[in-house]
């Protein structure tokens, strides 16, 4: 009884975490499978529901810009998720979060930044295990994320004031991964094709105005994790992602 009520509040400890950023995470192939027993449902049962923890960390990507000068993105992400699951095949999921990073480029030859504080987004999405053959699965994902990013401050040169603007960022992503189980080890690689749209419309500043339109350049990117899975309990997923970006990302899980 003591080990059942101390997994529930762990459950309920990581679950409950508030977030701060966001990118598009692309997952194991065997996800929906992942772990892989019902932690309050039936064993048997067709269903599942699980709850997971998501962080992600991009340190750039290949972007472009209007009005700003070889443009850098970073931000930083944490967030929870919601998946609906069906025979271990298929996951219908959500992700709601808050992300906060920095644009850096150029305006004029001068070193330009904006900032942005806690901006609230989510994303909706499906996973799916395509083909298997014992421990060897390929999954597919394709997910729409939406945001409304917080725009802080401007900075120019050694400069720096307070700013607002009318802001959006919208991206989308499809992937396909393969994976190869060893125990509870599941390492796996994987393409993703993907769009990526961030804006800031009528900039207010004493420093810039005006807007900045931010698009990816590259939508082709390789991803190569590692999953570790108990059975029973909770999964854990660690994966990096890189050519149209350069991301960390971690979760954690519980399935009921």
């Amino acid at each position: 009884m003591r080990t059942s009520m101390q997994k529930k509040i762990l459950f309920l400890g990581l679950f409950l975490q508030f977030p701060k950023a966001f990118a598009l995470y692309n997952g194991a192939p065997n996800l929906p499978e992942l772990p892989e027993e019902n932690f309050f449902l039936p064993k048997d049962s067709a269903f599942s529901l699980k709850a997971n923890y998501e962080g992600d960390l991009v340190l750039g990507r290949k972007i472009t810009a209007t009005n700003l000068s070889h443009p850098i993105i970073r931000s930083l992400f944490n967030g929870g998720e919601i998946a609906f699951g069906i025979i271990d095949r298929l996951e219908i999921y959500s992700v709601f979060g808050a992300f906060e990073g920095t644009v850096f480029g150029s305006k004029h030859d001068v070193n330009c930044k904006l900032k942005m504080g806690s901006g609230f987004g989510g994303d909706i999405g499906v996973r799916a295990i395509g083909i298997f053959w014992r421990d060897i699965k390929v999954g597919f994902d394709a997910k729409y994320f939406y945001g409304w990013p917080n725009l802080e401050s401007v900075s120019l040169g050694s400069e720096t004031a307070k700013a607002s603007a009318e802001t959006s960022q919208r991206e989308w992503q499809v992937g396909v991964a393969i994976s190869q189980k060893f125990a509870f080890f599941t390492p796996y690689v994987g393409v993703n094709y993907s769009g990526f749209n961030l804006e800031f419309i009528n900039i207010e500043s004493s420093l810039v105005h005006g807007k900045v339109k931010i698009k990816n350049t590259s939508p082709f990117g390789f991803v190569v994790g590692m999953a570790l899975a108990d059975r029973k309990i909770a999964f854990l997923d660690f994966e990096g992602r890189f050519f149209n970006e350069y991301a960390f990302s971690w979760t954690a899980g519980f399935r009921f």
